[in-house]
């Protein structure tokens, strides 16, 4: 019997939907013009069954600022989302440094996982990795590689090859339209030993994309992706 097709949306920053069949899940929602008007990314205008969040910052837990209203869940089932949460800090000093601690959720849908790391800002410690281990294979693994807020591309590396993903989408980066100190995808692809695909900002997380091989890819428009590509800091 052939999966739900399941397809994945980068709304921006660390903001992802996923809908499988008729049943839609938000990750992650931002506040536009949040932070002073650094936060410049347009209103989320579709409609979800439910909103999950990583932890309570307002670039990621903006539901009062969806144009249509979700509940919120935190774990458990819906519909046929089953989700799950790990729980690590935002920083490498107990959660002292970037504000506490954050959730990696763990989102199961018709024989596929998706992992979205929230803001980790520490390396992979042992009881995270028995944690995430403990379900089955990971599909897509959504990392942030920014830096400075959270984990940067070296840390972020080491994620990805302690959970051995069969896709890598890099996340809360530099982006032209959130006025924030992020570095570029560029200084994460840069020492990919993965092959890299430039997708849309939506993509379909069927067999073309999961059954073949190992590969990170890049969301987003074509103009947020040329940024994206091109670094404009040292790398660090």
């Amino acid at each position: 019997m052939n999966p739900t097709p399941l397809t994945l949306t980068w709304y921006g920053h660390a903001c992802f939907g996923l809908r499988a069949g008729d049943h839609s899940l938000l990750i992650d929602p931002y506040r536009p013009g949040g932070f002073g008007g650094k936060m410049a990314l347009p209103p989320i205008d579709d409609t979800f069954d439910a909103v999950v969040v990583t932890h309570e910052h307002d670039d990621h837990a903006a539901l009062d600022a969806l144009i249509h209203p979700a509940p919120r869940i935190e774990t458990g089932q819906l519909g046929p989302f089953t989700i799950a949460r790990t729980r690590v800090f935002h920083d490498e000093y107990g959660g002292r440094r970037r504000g506490g601690t954050t959730d990696i959720l763990s989102v199961e849908v018709s024989g596929r996982r998706l992992v979205h790391l929230g803001d980790v800002g520490h390396s992979p410690r042992q009881g995270d990795l028995d944690a995430l281990r403990a379900a089955r294979r990971i599909d897509l693994l959504i990392v942030p590689v920014g830096g400075y807020f959270t984990i940067g591309s070296a840390q972020a590396w080491e994620w990805c090859r302690a959970l051995s993903p069969r896709v890598v989408v890099p996340t809360h980066a530099a982006d032209p339209r959130v006025d924030l100190n992020l570095r570029p995808i560029a200084h994460f692809l840069a020492s990919s030993p993965l092959p890299v695909e430039e997708v849309g900002r939506s993509v379909e997380c069927g067999e073309a994309l999961l059954s073949f091989r190992n590969r990170v890819i890049v969301m987003g428009t074509s103009a947020h992706r040329s940024h994206a590509l091109t670094p404009r800091h040292p790398a660090a």
